[in-house]
């Protein structure tokens, strides 16, 4: 409405009569919900009064923890950002927006099974860019810098294993 009257008021001064007031401020407040629907379009708007994860968030939180949290906040922003675009635009709608997976596939016009495999593979990426790997497997899967056997710690023979109970 603000937005109709002040184009209007802009515009006073080109008002020919050769239709009546009322349907030429019809028209203007008809160009301005198109407008408005056309920007609108591809942003999607959140009240932060109805979004239910903000009385979740502790009132009184340690400095350190902040701290913890911020930088760990920014390794995954980073981690998000290196991601395909495929991928990332679904694990930002998913994660970030709570959207289902057919809701995700009507908005990127893909199948719901290709957005959970899409979701998949970018967690996928996500864990291997921000989770250490541990160093046993890695010394088993390259054979590590002094041989296959660095890092691995060797498992009981069949005998020991009757002796211990708790021997895997």
């Amino acid at each position: 409405m603000q937005e109709t009257y002040l184009r209007a008021f802009r515009s006073i001064r080109r008002f020919r009569g050769e239709s009546s007031f009322s349907t030429w401020l019809y028209r203007i407040a008809a160009n301005c919900s198109a407008t408005m629907h056309h920007r609108r379009r591809g942003a999607t708007v959140v009240s932060i009064d109805t979004d239910h994860r903000v009385g979740e968030l502790p009132a009184d939180r340690h400095p350190d923890a902040i701290g913890s949290a911020t930088v760990e906040r920014d390794r995954l922003v980073r981690a998000i950002a290196t991601l395909p675009l495929t991928l990332r635009s679904v694990v930002v709608l998913h994660d970030v927006y709570d959207l289902g997976h057919d809701e995700i596939a009507a908005e990127l016009g893909i199948s719901s099974a290709s957005s959970r495999v899409r979701l998949h593979r970018a967690r996928r990426q996500l864990r291997a860019a921000l989770l250490p790997e541990p160093t046993g497997i890695a010394a088993l899967s390259d054979g590590g810098p002094a041989g296959p056997a660095a890092g691995v710690t060797a498992l009981p023979l069949a005998d020991d294993r009757d002796n211990d109970a708790r021997a895997v």
